[in-house]
């Protein structure tokens, strides 16, 4: 059973790159140069929407598939609400994206 298991679970994995593999994408949520933390980002693009958030000095990780996407990022501050938009353009055969700023502004 465990080899079945192992089994199927290889092919899945395989079957899956096989079809269309994910790039890694990582970056920073920021407002004036300083990263923050727990910014809702919705990446949407080509039939995808995934929402992911950032964490620690506003570092975010997010895996997506090849495709054009839309970065929409809400958060807060004491007071201030913040909103960015980012467009991103993740090609075929690249395996990661480092360094994406998503900048916020003073959403109001």
């Amino acid at each position: 059973m465990k080899i079945l298991t192992a089994l199927a679970a290889l092919l899945l994995f395989f079957g899956f790159s096989a079809a269309g593999e994910m790039v890694l994408v990582t970056g920073k949520t920021a407002y004036k140069g300083m990263g923050v933390e727990e910014v809702r980002i919705l990446a949407g693009g080509d039939g995808f929407k995934e929402e992911f958030k950032s964490t620690y000095h506003g570092t975010f990780r997010m895996e997506l598939p090849p495709g054009e996407y839309n970065l929409t990022a809400v958060g807060e501050l004491p007071g201030i609400r913040l909103t960015g938009h980012l467009a991103l353009e993740v090609d075929e055969g690249v395996k990661r994206i480092d360094r994406v700023i998503i900048n916020l502004i003073d959403g109001k």
